[in-house]
């Protein structure tokens, strides 16, 4: 399975700031626009600047990608399937009710 791998954050409430942490994961997505997120790779920015967090993050991609092109294959035992790729065919498969949701949240978050 082919798959580009990036870095996605989320905000994390910490329960003393409006807005809370952010967590920095990483992801990975197919060509049909399926997501992974790699269980073990979660970090804040709760001790660690966020340009700490990403340079940690970039890392951990470029090890996985020396590994992947020295022949090892991405294990999905160690990743959990997200969200789909916003209008990607992941996405347009779907059941209606779920893309329809999906759509609104992007509506919401980019106004678009």
């Amino acid at each position: 399975m082919s798959m580009n791998f990036f870095i996605m954050t989320n905000t994390t409430k910490d329960g003393h700031t409006e807005y809370g942490n952010t967590e920095y994961v990483i992801v990975g997505q197919d060509r049909l626009g399926r997501r992974y997120r790699l269980d073990s790779s979660a970090i804040t920015n709760q001790d660690k600047t966020d340009r700490e967090c990403r340079d940690i993050q970039n890392r951990r991609i470029m090890r996985m990608l020396q590994s992947i092109a020295y022949g090892q294959k991405v294990d999905l035992n160690n990743w959990t399937e997200i969200e789909p790729a916003y209008e990607s065919e992941a996405f347009y498969k779907l059941d209606t009710k779920k893309r329809i949701t999906l759509e609104q949240k992007h509506v919401d978050m980019y106004g678009v």
